[in-house]
């Protein structure tokens, strides 16, 4: 389950792992255009933890979550500026 950071709260988090569902919500802003030195760098370990959210919020750092900027965020953009739904 993606969601912004509107809909993040540990509750939802725990709801949602409860559920059988991984809860990908964003917890703050993440900085955009890393250096390429932190892009390709391979990821932390995850931690070693029966938290919910800190279990979550590693994903958020991984680079498969970062994936989703090139397959989902550009249409996003599209359809904003191209098509013109400001």
């Amino acid at each position: 389950m993606l969601g912004d950071t509107g809909f993040f709260s540990a509750a939802n988090v725990a709801a949602w792992e409860k559920a059988g569902i991984t809860p990908l919500l964003a917890s703050k802003r993440y900085p955009h255009h890393l250096s390429p030195v932190a892009r390709f760098s391979p990821d932390t370990p995850a931690p070693v933890t029966i938290d919910p959210v800190e279990r979550m919020k590693h994903q958020l750092t991984t680079a498969l979550y970062g994936l989703r900027k090139q397959t989902v965020e550009p249409v996003f953009g599209i359809i904003k500026q191209v098509m013109g739904f400001r």
